[in-house]
């Protein structure tokens, strides 16, 4: 895969950004990505502050550390958490964007929201569900033909799966962030109840933070 690696000179350190060759979304999922991408007008400007906030992190987390993880969290990691887990990790794929890990978790463990699940799929995710989890389903969600599948599932923060430091959380309930040794930065831009509507304000919020990053980094080159 083609790499591209921007130096920065900061207080006599040379520090690294590494972005990946644009990948190839599924159709279905590249045409509604397209459109929201072309939607940032809709996004009031008080939430472009907050959506660029958060961009703002995962940039320096990327100077500072070679690389981020990001974490959604809602009470039961059963709706729009793992609707954004799901747009922010499609969206960095397709802007090129290396080094940014993406996780969601709740308070609480609880089965993933079915509309949830169909939403995702009216989008253009392909998902297939494993049908050994029961009580709480687990999920591959593909964004891309070319690209690893994603395991959604309802997990609590902390599942082995979620980094043990340098998490930059953001609550999508508005419910506050308790502070933790793990937590390097916490942002929160609830949403509201899963449907159409929502999905479509979180698909259009995850491509603007993944542009914000992308701009950073194509200027940084330029200079």
């Amino acid at each position: 895969m083609m790499k591209l690696r921007v130096l920065f000179g900061v207080a006599g350190l040379a520090l690294v950004i590494t972005a990946s060759a644009q990948t190839a979304l599924i159709k279905k999922l590249d045409r509604y990505s397209s459109i929201v991408s072309q939607e940032s007008d809709l996004i009031p400007a008080s939430r472009k502050e907050q959506l660029t906030s958060l961009a703002d992190m995962i940039i320096s987390a990327n100077l500072k550390d070679g690389n981020s993880s990001l974490i959604f969290t809602d009470e039961t990691n059963s709706g729009v958490s793992q609707i954004a887990q799901a747009f922010l990790q499609a969206s960095i794929a397709k802007k090129g964007l290396a080094k940014v890990n993406i996780f969601s978790a709740g308070n609480t463990e609880s089965a993933i929201d079915k509309q949830a699940i169909e939403l995702l799929k009216s989008a253009g995710f392909s998902i297939e569900c494993n049908t050994n989890f029961k009580k709480n389903p687990h999920y591959l969600l593909n964004y891309s033909w070319s690209e690893n599948r994603i395991m959604l599932f309802s997990k609590k923060m902390d599942n082995f799966q979620i980094p043990a430091t340098n998490l930059i959380v953001v609550s999508l309930d508005g419910n506050s962030v308790n502070d933790s040794p793990a937590i390097n930065n916490k942002q929160s831009i609830p949403y509201g109840v899963v449907n159409e509507t929502t999905l479509k304000e979180i698909a259009r919020e995850m491509f603007f933070i993944a542009e914000k990053v992308q701009n950073n980094q194509l200027l940084s080159h330029q200079q």
